[in-house]
């Protein structure tokens, strides 16, 4: 084997195992912080050495220092609001350190073979398959939000008949209804009894469930909280428009499933082809790529494929 490619193996070896460490260490952190909000009485702790004591002094001053710098990096903080738009209980960190072992376990994989093309192709797939994977997540689960959206809104306006406050409302929606509506109604509940506004905590569901059906509602509370009116009559008539909306969208997704299907179909297959041809004739395709029109012709044609998939999303894309 050459020596780079043992090279190779041993950097993406460092990387998991340093992954795992890490990872553990967090998963630690994270069971002792339970633990200790789940005591009510002070725990003991053991004298320890000076120099121990300096150690962790100095530790806690480093990850202290650490979480300040992540607070204040934009792209995590965008990157913890993806993870909450997801769903998943997983925080950037733990995020980002199963990133970097799937990046080690793939290159190792691809490494192993001997064969550096398809190592840097398995490392390419893990770092475009955790955020394709965060994006599917998110899109299903405010679909999901939305097809709930209408019983919720009818739970609220008949509560709100019933003489309920709208926070009242909005814990019948989180006891009769499960899944994200009643993970967000309950977060929301949550934030107003820790003295967040009501206006603040219905904009951070709004951010963490991007939908235009849960903007209208946000919109009608807000208005009516300003301004008055009978809130369960306007809901109610929200509820019906929210049925014509989501009754439009399955219409235009039925009349548009053709297209989306074409489109997967003509920006798979000459991936699709391209390996093909590499696992079964890689004497006839390495010239190509060794040679620099083959790799001009191929770059033409990725950059052909990506803008044939644009135009294509732009033409199925119908906002409602």
């Amino acid at each position: 084997m050459p020596e780079y490619l043992m090279g190779l193996i041993f950097l993406a070896a460092f990387l998991m195992g340093l992954g795992v460490l890490l990872l553990a260490e967090e998963r630690a952190n994270k069971r002792v912080l339970e633990r200790l909000k789940t005591k009510k009485q002070p725990v003991k702790t053991r004298e320890k050495g000076k120099l121990q004591d300096i150690f962790l002094l100095s530790r806690e001053q480093l990850r202290s220092m650490a979480e300040s710098v992540l607070e204040d990096n934009p792209r995590l903080v965008k990157l913890e609001l993806s993870l909450k738009r997801a769903g998943l209980k997983v925080r950037p960190g733990e995020y980002l350190i199963g990133k970097i072992l799937l990046i080690a376990i793939l290159g190792i994989l691809g490494l192993l073979t001997g064969d550096l093309l398809l190592a840097i192709l398995l490392v390419g797939i893990s770092l475009v398959l955790p955020g394709f994977y965060l994006k599917s997540k998110a899109t299903s689960r405010v679909r999901a939000f939305e097809n709930q959206l209408i019983d919720g809104v009818d739970l609220i306006a008949n509560a709100l008949r019933s003489g309920y406050s709208f926070l009242q409302a909005s814990e019948v929606v989180v006891k009769e209804l499960s899944g994200p509506i009643a993970e967000e109604f309950e977060q929301l509940i949550m934030e107003t009894r820790v003295g967040m506004s009501l206006e603040d905590a219905l904009q951070g569901m709004n951010q963490r469930v991007p939908s235009k059906d849960l903007d209208l509602l946000i919109t009608v509370v807000l208005i009516q909280k300003q301004v008055g009116g009978n809130l369960a009559e306007i809901l109610e008539k929200l509820g019906n428009t929210l049925r014509e909306r989501v009754n439009l969208k399955g219409q235009v997704r039925t009349i548009t499933g053709q297209s989306r299907l074409s489109g997967w179909v003509i920006g798979l297959l000459p991936v699709t082809l391209l390996l093909v041809m590499y696992i079964l004739s890689p004497e006839y395709l390495i010239p190509f790529l060794q040679h620099e029109l083959g790799l001009v012709l191929l770059g033409v044609a990725l950059f052909m494929e990506i803008m044939g998939l644009f135009m294509i999303k732009k033409m199925i894309q119908i906002d409602i």
